[in-house]
């Protein structure tokens, strides 16, 4: 395994753990579930940024990389079973995270791309 790829997984388990954090901190609060999703994607996001920046990297925010999607459907994963099966609060965590890790780690490892119509770029 290369150093990239150990980078890779790495930046994958913090940014899967910042959107478990943001979930577990509003999930017993009876917040909304729209807001619970935001909530998930901002620290998700908002601690990948900080991380990118604090390491002089570009980040992964601001390119064509698949990276918001997975966390947000392993957030939705985490809340539907969380909704539903109350008392596998613990299964619905692990398998929020698996969706997410497996999806990142697809996009990673078949170059998914977002669109172009969905990204971002000089103007």
């Amino acid at each position: 395994m290369s150093v990239d790829q150990i980078n890779h997984v790495l930046a994958m388990c913090a940014t899967i753990s910042f959107a478990v954090t943001g979930v577990l901190a509003l999930a017993d609060r009876r917040v909304d579930f729209f807001s619970v999703v935001v909530i998930g994607v901002i620290t998700a996001v908002g601690g990948g940024l900080m991380r990118d920046v604090l390491s002089g990297r570009k980040t992964l925010l601001m390119s064509d990389e698949v990276y918001a999607v997975p966390v947000t459907l392993g957030i939705l994963t985490m809340l539907v079973t969380f909704h539903f099966f109350p008392d596998l609060r613990a299964e619905s965590l692990l398998g929020g995270t698996i969706v997410a890790f497996g999806l990142r780690s697809a996009a990673i490892y078949w170059e998914w791309r977002l669109p172009a119509w969905f990204t971002s770029g000089p103007r």
